[in-house]
């Protein structure tokens, strides 16, 4: 039934057959199972928030919970750019647009600071008639641009131009009012 000579006679397939086998065991061992392990840990790390935040402040750990929220925010505005590098993130959003954009707008910012917050808000609404292919350019040059913008409105509509197509696009940049790092 099983013959020896048989396996001789193929021995380069069985040899590489085996090492074949053994190098997908230790691949799975290695790297899938950790895969499998970080993927439940973030799970439950996820619920875990989730459920945190879910819950009103009314649970035993609640100053635990806005020290927690608090230092998120303060991570955030220091993440944020001083006021006095505001210049350079519209610059650079002018920088953006002028590539792409083909009608004529010009950008107006309407600063406003934010109440009760260390924060200036810019905020400016344009609209840019291109073909398909650039307003998916200009969007995605946006969103990784190295400044911090949030797109706060953003339709999209044929253009009376054949081929081309209507953007229009509200875009918020926020910054903090000190040049220090929030901490």
């Amino acid at each position: 039934m099983f013959n020896r000579a048989y396996i001789l006679k193929y021995k380069v397939f069985w040899i590489i057959f085996g090492v074949c086998f053994f190098a997908n065991l230790a691949f799975y061992a290695s790297v899938i199972n950790r895969q499998k392990l970080t993927i439940a840990d973030l799970q439950q790390k996820y619920t875990e928030t989730r459920q945190l935040n879910t819950r009103g402040l009314n649970s035993k750990d609640s100053f635990s919970e806005l020290k927690s929220a608090r230092r998120s925010w303060q991570e955030f505005i220091g993440k944020l750019p001083p006021v006095t590098m505001v210049t350079l993130g519209i610059k650079d959003l002018i920088r953006i647009i002028s590539r792409y954009e083909s009608s004529n707008n010009k950008l107006l910012f309407n600063p406003k600071k934010v109440d009760q917050l260390e924060l200036w808000r810019y905020s400016t609404e344009i609209t840019i008639t291109d073909g398909y292919e650039n307003i998916r350019k200009l969007l995605a040059e946006i969103q990784n641009a190295p400044h911090l913008f949030c797109i706060d409105k953003l339709s999209m509509a044929k253009s009376a131009s054949e081929g081309k197509v209507d953007l229009t696009l509200g875009i918020t940049m926020y910054s903090r009012l000190n040049n220090e790092t929030a901490g």
